[in-house]
């Protein structure tokens, strides 16, 4: 929310885009989202997406 800027429903739409995408449950993606964002303080799309 606070990198793209957007509100909860927003953030949780794009979420929910991304899991489509990748294949991945929105609970997992939330999960390696946090994770990375812990690791290095910024969030990109492949970080989300992970190793699979």
């Amino acid at each position: 929310m606070e990198r793209f800027g957007v509100g909860a429903d927003r953030a949780f739409s794009m979420l929910a885009t991304l899991s489509q995408e990748s294949n991945i449950p929105v609970a997992q993606v939330s999960r390696r989202l946090v994770d990375a964002s812990s690791r290095s303080g910024a969030v990109t799309a492949a970080d989300a997406e992970g190793a699979q």
